[in-house]
């Protein structure tokens, strides 16, 4: 086990607890500048005191011939910051970034995949109880946000509705038999979650895109931890009429030779905020 002074590093990724706005400003010149007209604007944005929460920000663009300027603005309350940071530290490891699962969803993205082609692709995570979502277009993120479902209702409506343990139905919802019974007798179940899932992400997609623009959406990347369930990617084909593939986190990623390669592509899809996170560097913008 490390020591506090050896600790292995780690980053960190937050999910629905971070606010992020995207803001136009009249242009600044110097950094003292710009972080006070955000500063300003961002009293108007977060609903809590700015004493209570880590701010950062970027400016991303500069539009109307330069005269004003385009900012992400995040933000997320201390308290939850230092939940994280303190369990982290308990397990004996050295919290050095706390980045966004939006942002590393498109790291990883932009790691594996052309970007300059243009055109709108939504990068879709399934977590274990939510679910986000980041459409880029033209390479650059447009729309970020979550849905209340994920992963854990495949596990829930097992448990409910066949009386087994939250193990048994991990394995059952993995295609392994559990508990006496056979994992086609699952199927119904898992099929119902699966058309609920797809209805809520959908229902986000077109909240977010479809109501803002009338461009078709170009393309899905799926990933997370349930990203391969049967007929999820199908279904979602079907009702946004476009593309989606499952991710693959480490298609250009070089993967070292001790490495266990079946357990990382067996996994893939689960780890894809994991890849877009190891892409980042303590102090980066």
């Amino acid at each position: 086990m490390p020591t506090r002074e050896t600790a292995a590093e780690l980053a960190v990724a937050l999910g629905p607890a971070v606010i992020v706005k995207k803001v136009i400003l009249p242009a600044q010149t110097g950094t003292g500048a710009v972080e006070a007209a955000v500063l300003a604007e961002a009293g108007h944005l977060i609903p809590d005191s700015l004493d209570n929460v880590n701010l950062d920000f970027q400016v991303i663009d500069w539009i109307e011939a330069g005269n004003k300027m385009e900012v992400l603005v995040v933000a997320v309350k201390k308290e939850i910051i230092n939940s994280y940071t303190e369990a982290i530290r308990a397990a004996d490891l050295e919290p050095v970034l706390v980045d966004v699962d939006y942002f590393a969803l498109e790291n990883m993205f932009e790691l594996n995949y052309d970007t300059a082609e243009g055109g709108s692709v939504a990068l879709v995570n399934i977590g274990a109880r939510y679910s986000s979502i980041n459409i880029l277009k033209d390479g650059r993120s447009t729309f970020t946000g979550d849905v209340p479902v994920g992963g854990a209702e495949f596990t829930d409506a097992l448990v409910r509705q066949l009386g087994v343990s939250p193990a048994d139905a991990d394995a059952l919802k993995r295609g392994r038999a559990a508990a006496n019974i056979a994992p086609a007798d699952t199927e119904p179940i898992l099929g119902s979650v699966t058309e609920f899932i797809v209805e809520e992400v959908q229902r986000a997609l077109s909240f977010f895109w479809t109501a803002a623009t009338d461009e078709p959406l170009g393309g899905i990347v799926l990933s997370g931890g349930s990203a391969r369930m049967p007929g999820l990617s199908d279904q979602l084909t079907q009702r946004l009429h476009c593309g989606v593939e499952v991710a693959n986190p480490f298609r250009r990623v070089t993967v070292e030779r001790s490495a266990d390669r079946k357990l990382i592509e067996s996994n893939g899809p689960a780890l894809a905020v994991t890849v877009g996170l190891a892409t980042r560097h303590p102090g980066d913008k």
